[in-house]
């Protein structure tokens, strides 16, 4: 089995569960990858992904996976938010526009 080597490949083969697009929707801040580049904070972090999720073994799952993926992680320093890592940001605008379009 082939696996994914460069950051390309990797990107083409994330898929997200519509609750994980949910989630991202959730921490965007921005419209369009630029400003988010810029300023890579997040809208949401566990409280959010719990009410999702409806509780926060579900919740935590949900955030394991999309740091599992490569996505991003948790920023608890003080902060609950998750935040996207920001080499991903286009492959979570890229899952986004796809779902709209879908």
């Amino acid at each position: 089995m082939a696996t994914a080597t460069t950051t390309q490949e990797i990107e083409m083969t994330t898929t997200f569960t519509a609750n994980e697009i949910a989630f991202l929707r959730m921490v965007i801040n921005y419209t369009d990858r630029d400003n988010q580049r810029c300023d890579n904070c997040s809208n949401a972090g566990m409280a959010e992904a719990i009410t999702l999720m409806g509780g926060k073994h579900n919740g935590a799952g949900l955030l394991g996976s999309l740091t599992a993926k490569g996505i991003g992680e948790m920023h608890c320093d003080g902060y609950d938010v998750f935040e996207i890592y920001e080499d991903r940001i286009d492959t979570v605008y890229d899952a986004l526009e796809q779902e709209a379009s879908a």
